[in-house]
């Protein structure tokens, strides 16, 4: 488990690189750039290509670290990467929130028909709270509605990075203390 972790936070600083050299390549091309409106925090042309370093981060250490994942989830990880090339189309050609939310709908459907459900939210007082029927419209909703979280404070730079940093901190000491290799 140990050494998976060390290869993990290796590819992570070779993200850091690759996310450097993305940044370059977008800047001097003038390719998925964001274009500073209204809504934006920033005031010049900024790289979108952060996303692209992390899912590559997230595939290269997911076929390293457990390989046998990718082929007995093949459905959650092509979820993953139709989630992925949704959000590089809308990086592109700037999408209306339906085709994403369609994307990101069916991508959550996939992950429960290969089994990944959110069945309980924990037990408070003594008494567990399952959910029963409503287990499917709560385990979409949490997955679109974490997604759509993200991307929203993806807008200011370096925010979601650092959230998913805390995040994966969190699952991280959580995998590791219940030696779950998924987690």
């Amino acid at each position: 488990m140990f050494e998976n972790i060390i290869t993990i936070l290796i590819l992570a600083i070779g993200e850091i690189f690759a996310i450097n050299m993305l940044i370059k390549f977008s800047k001097s091309k003038n390719l998925l750039l964001d274009i500073p409106n209204s809504r934006s925090s920033h005031r010049y042309a900024v790289p979108k290509v952060g996303g692209i370093a992390i899912f590559l981060l997230l595939a290269s250490s997911g076929f390293l670290i457990y390989p046998e994942f990718l082929t007995n989830h093949i459905i959650s990880v092509l979820a993953i990467f139709f989630v992925f090339i949704i959000g590089v189309i809308d990086d592109l050609l700037d999408l209306s929130p339906y085709p994403k939310f369609l994307v990101m709908i069916l991508s959550s459907l996939m992950v429960i028909y290969d089994g990944y459900t959110i069945s309980s939210l924990g037990t408070y007082f003594g008494v567990a709270t399952t959910l029963g029927f409503l287990t499917i419209p709560f385990t979409v909703f949490a997955i679109v509605g974490f997604t759509n979280a993200m991307n929203l404070i993806d807008g200011l730079d370096g925010l979601s990075g650092s959230v998913s940093a805390v995040i994966l901190s969190g699952f991280i000491y959580i995998g590791y203390i219940e030696n779950d290799i998924i987690v």
